[in-house]
C-alpha cells in the first residue's frame, strides 16, 4: 500500500490571549516556515495534518481563537508583493513526494513599484 503524498499547507492563526498565543506560536514554528508572524506554511502528509490538528486543538480556546490550515497545491506558485521572504525561485526544504513551490513577485500586467504596490496604469 502506497502513502499519501505530502501536500503544502498554510497555517494562519489568530489567538486572544497572549499566553495561549505563545504556546501556539511556539508550537507551529517547531512544525512549519513562518512567513509571517500568524502565517507558516509547512508540507506534510495527511497523518502528520492530523497531528498538528490535535496538537492545536489542545493549544487554544475554540471558543475565542481562530486556525486555518490551508492545503495547497502540490505543484503551487506562491506570489509575493513587498519585502520578500524569500529570494525569487526559491525551494521550500523538506518539500518532498514531488511538491514544488515557487515563490515569485508579483508583476502583473500594471507592475509593481518598489513597495510591492500595485501601480495604476497611470502612474
Amino acid at each position: 500500500m502506497t502513502r499519501p503524498l505530502p501536500r503544502p499547507y498554510l497555517i494562519g492563526y489568530d489567538i486572544a490571549d497572549k499566553k495561549r498565543l505563545s504556546r501556539v506560536h511556539a508550537y507551529v514554528k517547531e512544525r512549519a516556515m513562518a512567513l509571517q508572524y500568524s502565517v507558516f506554511l509547512g508540507v506534510f502528509d495527511p497523518r502528520a495534518v492530523d497531528r498538528i490538528v490535535a496538537g492545536l486543538a489542545a493549544r487554544i480556546d475554540p471558543r475565542r481563537d481562530d486556525v486555518r490550515l490551508y492545503a495547497l497545491e502540490r505543484d503551487c506558485r506562491i506570489l509575493t508583493m513587498g519585502e520578500p521572504v524569500f529570494p525569487t525561485g526559491i525551494a521550500l526544504p523538506g518539500a518532498a513526494g514531488g511538491v514544488r513551490l515557487r515563490f515569485e513577485p508579483y508583476a502583473g500586467d500594471r507592475g509593481v513599484d518598489r513597495w510591492g504596490l500595485v501601480r495604476r496604469r497611470d502612474d
